[in-house]
């Protein structure tokens, strides 16, 4: 019994494991990036720009989390009406989250990041970044509302393969737009180009098999 127990606990969680593991590594990668082409500004712009843009990521995570325990309770118990309306009521927080942030990150980037750096060459990189950034946030939301779903309805694999599957792309693509000629801003965009990616494919998987499972 509990082999079994061990064993679904490994299928569930090894994807997810993964997952994080995998966006570390590739966050390193991107800070190399980042410092080739912007230098010592780019590089901090890329750590500090990412702790703000965590303060939306790890708020919509709470809601997720909320929702994955929500989900899985009522899926179990075959309620799944219940499940969609848990979806859409966490959606409509999430969005409204997400247009607070764009709206910050894109008109009042440089002005939120003088909070954290005050020097003004880092700050308006910062706000570069953050109005580059803050365009993918609804996607982002999106993204992670889904991964509740998934993660409540016991399939961690979705979310797992498509989070992977477009953070390893921003390295090549980075590389790419900023050998075209965008320079930093190209990996700034190779960041925001993903997060929207990673927002439809959620979304896409999740309605096609949506009337399968809900």
């Amino acid at each position: 019994m509990k082999g079994a127990y061990s064993k679904r606990v490994i299928q569930l969680g090894l994807s997810v494991a993964l997952l994080n593991a995998l966006f570390a590594v590739i966050n390193l990668l991107m800070g190399r990036q980042a410092s080739l082409h912007g230098g010592h500004i780019g590089l901090m712009t890329l750590t500090a720009g990412g702790q703000l843009e965590a303060i939306a990521w790890n708020t919509s995570q709470g809601f997720s989390t909320a929702l994955s325990a929500f989900v899985a309770q009522n899926f179990a118990a075959g309620k799944k009406d219940r499940v969609l309306k848990a979806y859409y009521s966490t959606l409509q927080m999430t969005t409204i989250l997400g247009i607070f942030c764009t709206l910050l990150f894109v008109f009042w980037g440089s002005e939120v990041f003088s909070v954290i750096v005050p020097e003004r060459e880092a700050y308006l990189a910062g706000g570069t970044f953050l109005r580059i950034d803050g365009y993918s946030m609804l996607f982002m939301m999106l993204e992670i509302t889904l991964q509740g779903v998934f993660y409540g309805t016991g399939r961690t694999l979705p979310p797992a393969i498509i989070s992977i599957s477009f953070n390893s792309l921003r390295i090549p693509l980075a590389i790419l737009l900023a050998n075209m000629g965008m320079g930093i801003d190209g990996v700034w965009w190779a960041i925001s180009i993903t997060s929207m990616l990673k927002g439809v494919a959620a979304f896409i998987w999740f309605r096609m098999i949506q009337h399968k499972v809900l």
